[in-house]
């Protein structure tokens, strides 16, 4: 199953058509993006047709070292944030992917008449 061409959870097909990039590059432009540069080291924000941040690219430091140390720093954050939130290890496998998630907030869907608060 983890070969398969679908992801984790079912809701998001992945389309397994080889695209070619001559052919990525003019649908892209069709559907009105634009393609920029970007050295994967610099941080640059991403934005709609109105502005709007939709996205940042966040690059990476210059200093491969300072990367790593980044990494685990924000690695131990997020795991001291998993305790304070108590997240475990019924969190970690959920119906979108294999990560830590809680399931709380409002919702409609799910057959759901009207918005109610989700929460397990």
């Amino acid at each position: 199953m983890e070969d398969a061409d679908v992801s984790h959870s079912g809701y998001v097909g992945i389309d397994s058509e080889i695209v070619h990039f001559p052919d990525l590059l003019h649908l892209t432009k069709k559907l009105g993006f634009r393609i920029v540069n970007w050295d994967g080291i610099t941080s640059r924000p991403v934005v709609d047709k109105k502005g709007r941040l939709v996205g940042t690219l966040a690059g990476t430091p210059s200093d491969a070292s300072k990367w790593k140390e980044a990494v685990q720093r924000i690695g131990k954050k997020l795991k001291r944030a998993q305790e304070l939130l108590g997240l475990g290890v019924n969190d970690e496998a959920g119906e979108r992917g294999d990560f830590v998630a809680k399931h709380l907030g409002y919702t409609h869907g799910g057959g759901r008449a009207q918005p109610s608060n989700h929460k397990h």
